[in-house]
């Protein structure tokens, strides 16, 4: 949220953190704005007179939210030893976040807030797969991605099963934890993209992080 503050009034940010908190929790549909009110002790009309209604409210907690997400992504990016290293720890990132969020969090913003909903997928064309095709750039340089598979085919592969795991709609995934799944795809991912130095360079991650 540090990245809106400078444009929002105190009162703005602390209702912002409140209901992005209680939606991480509980849920969207099953946070009501009379809940929100309640648990800030302030009435509804303090809330509408900052928030016109729920969709601007659940907008601009996502919209911080994937910020959020791209700056620590950003912070990573060309500033650790290879692009290896610099995959896992953007992995990492994606996984707590994944783990962070309630399941019915994802059903609600489809359902009924479509405008939120359309963020994701822009988060996802407009800065995952530039930053996976970055990153591919950078492995082969270092002689850790193979250089016979087409680039933008593996990236959209990679921004596909990681919608697919986060949007709940991959198969399987009602009986095993999600972020299994999403370790396993895209350990499988990197695997095929890597070359014997790089293979020797996850094993050895893989090994020490145990």
């Amino acid at each position: 949220m540090s990245t809106f503050v400078a444009e929002m009034s105190e009162k703005k940010i602390e209702i912002a953190l409140k209901a992005g908190e209680m939606f991480m929790k509980y849920g969207i549909k099953s946070v009501s704005m009379d809940d929100l009110a309640r648990e800030l002790s302030v009435s509804k009309k303090t809330i509408y007179a900052h928030f016109s209604d729920k969709n601007v409210l659940v907008e601009l907690i996502l919209t911080a939210h994937l910020t959020e997400i791209q700056m620590k992504c950003e912070s990573i990016f060309g500033k650790r030893d290879n692009a290896i290293q610099e995959l896992f720890e953007v992995i990492n990132i994606a996984a707590q976040q994944m783990n962070s969020i309630h399941p019915s969090v994802i059903f609600d913003l489809q359902k009924y807030h479509p405008g939120a909903w359309k963020l994701i997928d822009l988060h996802e064309t407009e800065f995952v797969l530039p930053f996976i095709l970055l990153n591919i750039k950078r492995g082969r340089k270092e002689n850790l991605y193979r250089n016979d598979f087409d680039a933008g085919v593996v990236a959209q592969i990679y921004v596909t099963v990681n919608d697919s795991i986060f949007k709940r709609t991959i198969k399987g995934s009602d009986e095993t934890p999600l972020v299994q799944i999403f370790h396993e795809s895209l350990m499988f991912i990197l695997f095929g993209m890597a070359t014997p130095e790089g293979k020797q360079y996850i094993r050895k991650h893989i090994k020490d992080e145990k």
